[in-house]
């Protein structure tokens, strides 16, 4: 039509351009708005490469029976951890931070005005120069971050061989970079930052200069970034980082964990790292995946950031504290974890949180057992790359970053929000009630609506929503193609016969293949095989029969007993803040109301747990309690004092709940002997020479709910080593104590006050047996005089 008039055609997306506003807005089109734009070339956006997505489909995984040496993991300059012990105001620690930023800025730029001013006046005296001027405000600045913006702008001042550089255009470069440089990286270990930290930083930095300061061309403030970044990475051997934005304008690299490579690290990491720490790695893995937090967001997070605990919709609120500073408005956030998280890998949170919270919330969340400190940044990276070399099936092992996870969480999230059913289905592991879940928590009722990439912009913590859409969504073409391939619309068949005229379609393969209505309407989706076949020209088959459906699996199991029962309705905290709080003499249904209970189950439980401080000793002493001031039992149980216990309690009402279902008669049986044997001064069970039978049932019953390992047995010599050779467990811990003339056994736990590795017995199972006769209604409680 066109040729005999000499006009060139136009290219396929500018026809997209100029079409969409027809057919965005056809009966049986629902497409996006945003991902009209997609197709009309206005967003840029990054897509996985063809082999990429191939692999993500279709890589195969394998569990490794290897356990983690622990050591390994934790091991790389260690000693340059710069968290702050001291837990300070955060807002006067980000003020005394920013107050400094400026304050450097602002004497580079006098020590720069006083040289031009001084070049023009004649005095006798000669008066420093400028680059003296700035290596006396080095000696006045200590953060790494502060030394790397001076010794870059003394390695420019110091450049006798350029002479087009002048001291303008330094302090033009100082002026570009300088105040967001120093925001965002002072008090940080830039010194053990990875290649993925600094490459975060730049986006921060880029986004920030782009929606804040409405920095139109951020090339340029990239192409500065990088020439700072070369140079400390000569002087201070910081990681090399690829700086895509000084080319063109943007960061271009997608980056996406499989939910079947999501499956195999949980299961990997709960089978290969120690006992103590493998529940906090799995969890700092599901958020990460689930949520998409920031590193430092997520290493940040204490138990008081939690919100909705108690009523089982718990989120995280991101706030700044002593390790971890925001640097925007938009960084302060709630993320809803109750939306986000899977119903299992809710019920694994809540657990956790449950048994590691202890009597104080203001403690960080992801620490080893020994420690109070958060992890150190380098650990989940390290953990990472172990446990991707262990569940490769060949030596093409993946490449992944722990700043992976967040654009998956963008690209899974924006799926659910957008994306058709059938890329949800096939690309994610949600189910249908897990995208109905996500959109109610994060939307509301309205879950249509254009503030949809708003919403997930937030839970981000992005300045705009852009930043999510072009650099995060690796989907976002996807979506957009599979949105309009399903779209159903009906075309003319002449107009259609002119579109593919030059191609290979003919009017008749048209005829042959088109659903045509009386008014000679073809349906479109109808006609789809026979376009596809003919853009492909037979390469590959439809991309609707290459996605392979993925075997659903139950990732975590908690093993919580029915909420029919009582038993492991209410976490143990609530049960403990009830009794806590009638230990207070508040009135029970004010008790309840804290609790968060019914007055029904309230009552109950304290009736219980009355009836467990008449237990008492042959001298008349209550087994499980101590007296109050006025001489009267309290109700609530003696608490556990160190983190190592707090984590093995998670692990032991796991196993509880499951020998509990499994065996009853056992289970019933070891709380009755521990009810007999366990007091207020001890928190081991004696067995004498002549109860051997009951002290092997009792090891045998010991090793379901923790491994042998974690527990210890003293007595005499001889009588160790005839309890020993006399069975299977050489695992358990031992030692030897001439003047016992019995078997004591119960949990061991490293004693803190001892300079060798000395155990003692954990006040934890004399916590966990009271805990479960004041919960477990099937338990009788009666008076012992043992």
């Amino acid at each position: 039509m066109i040729k005999p008039l000499g006009i060139k055609p136009l290219p396929f997306s500018r026809f997209l351009y100029y079409a969409s506003y027809y057919w965005e807005e056809l009966e049986g089109a629902d497409i996006d708005h945003a991902s009209v734009g997609v197709l009309r070339g206005m967003h840029n956006t990054a897509g996985l490469s063809t082999q990429d997505f191939g692999r993500f489909l279709n890589q195969k995984h394998q569990h490794k029976e290897e356990p983690y040496v622990l050591e390994h993991i934790l091991t790389l300059s260690i000693s340059k951890n710069s968290v702050n012990q001291n837990e300070t105001s955060s807002s006067s620690s980000t003020k005394k931070i920013e107050v400094r930023k400026s304050d450097l800025i602002m004497n580079l730029t006098k020590d720069f005005k006083m040289d031009k001013k001084q070049k023009k006046k004649k005095t006798s005296k000669k008066p420093p120069t400028l680059i003296e001027r700035v290596q006396k405000r080095y000696e006045q600045y200590d953060d790494l971050s502060e030394k790397i913006l001076l010794d870059w702008v003394l390695s420019l001042l110091n450049r006798k061989e350029s002479k087009s550089l002048s001291n303008e255009s330094i302090l033009k470069y100082i002026r570009t970079i300088g105040y967001e440089w120093l925001y965002f990286t002072t008090a940080q270990p830039l010194d053990i930052w990875s290649e993925e930290e600094f490459e975060e930083l730049y986006e921060d930095i880029l986004e920030y200069k782009a929606v804040v300061r409405n920095n139109t061309d951020i090339g340029y403030s990239a192409n500065l970034l990088k020439s700072m970044h070369n140079f400390a990475k000569s002087k201070y051997n910081l990681p090399s980082v690829n700086f895509q934005q000084s080319k063109n304008g943007r960061r271009v690299r997608a980056e996406l964990i499989s939910p079947q490579a999501y499956q195999a690290i949980i299961t990997q990491i709960l089978g290969s790292v120690d006992i103590l720490e493998r529940e906090m790695f799995a969890l700092l893995f599901i958020l990460v995946y689930r949520t998409g937090m920031r590193k430092k967001e997520l290493l940040g997070l204490k138990y008081n950031d939690i919100e909705g605990l108690k009523t089982a919709v718990p989120s995280v609120v991101i706030r700044p504290n002593s390790y971890r500073p925001t640097k925007t408005q938009s960084s302060i956030r709630r993320v809803p974890l109750f939306a986000l998280l899977k119903p299992n890998e809710l019920n694994f949170f809540i657990n956790f949180v449950q048994s590691n919270i202890g009597d104080s919330s203001n403690k960080f969340i992801f620490t080893l057992s020994s420690d109070q400190r958060p992890i150190d940044d380098h650990v989940p990276l390290q953990l990472l790359k172990r446990v991707l070399k262990d569940i490769s099936v060949d030596d093409n092992v993946a490449e992944h970053t722990f700043h992976g996870f967040r654009h998956t969480a963008v690209s899974n999230l924006s799926l659910a929000l957008v994306g058709h059913s059938d890329l949800v289905e096939a690309l994610t592991d949600y189910d249908e009630s897990d995208v109905l879940r996500i959109k109610e928590g994060l939307l509301g009722e309205h879950t249509k609506g254009q503030d949809r990439w708003y919403a997930l912009s937030g839970i981000m913590g992005h300045l705009s929503p852009e930043r999510s859409f072009e650099y995060y969504n690796h989907f976002a073409t996807l979506m957009a193609t599979y949105a309009l391939s399903v779209a159903d619309i009906g075309l003319p068949k002449q107009t259609l016969c002119n579109i593919t005229k030059s191609t290979k379609i003919s009017p008749r393969q048209i005829s042959d293949n088109a659903d045509i209505d009386d008014n000679g309407m073809i349906n479109m989706p109808s006609i789809r095989k026979l376009l596809f076949k003919n853009i492909i020209e037979g390469k590959r088959k439809s991309p609707k029969f290459t996605i392979e459906s993925r075997a659903k699996q139950f990732l975590l199991s908690t093993n919580t007993p029915a909420n029919n029962e009582l038993f492991g309705r209410y976490g143990l905290n609530r049960v403990q803040l009830l009794l806590q709080t009638y230990d207070k003499k508040m009135p029970l249904s004010k008790a309840a109301q804290l609790a968060n209970m019914s007055i029904h189950d309230a009552n109950i439980l304290i009736k219980r747990a009355s009836e467990i401080t008449d237990i008492t000793t042959k001298r008349g002493k209550p087994r499980f309690v101590k007296l109050s001031d006025s001489n009267t039992p309290v109700l609530s149980p003696l608490n556990i004092q160190y983190q190592s216990d707090l984590r093995l309690l998670s692990l032991l009402l796991n196993n509880a709940y499951r020998l509990r279902e499994k065996s009853g008669t056992d289970w019933t049986w070891f709380i009755e002997i521990c009810r007999e044997k366990l007091s207020v001064s001890r928190a081991y069970l004696p067995f004498r020479t002549e109860d051997e039978k009951a002290l092997q049932r009792f090891i045998d019953i010991a090793e379901k709910l923790l491994p042998l390992k974690r527990w210890l047995m003293s007595s005499n010599e001889a009588l160790l080593m005839k309890t020993i050779s006399s069975t299977d467990y050489q695992d358990i811990k031992r030692q030897s104590n001439c003047s016992l003339e019995a078997i004591h056994i119960g949990i061991a736990s490293r004693d803190p006050r001892a300079q060798t590795n000395k155990w003692q017995y954990s006040p934890l199972i004399r916590f966990f047996v009271h805990m479960m006769l004041i919960t477990d209604e099937n338990l009788s409680i009666r008076d012992s005089k043992l």
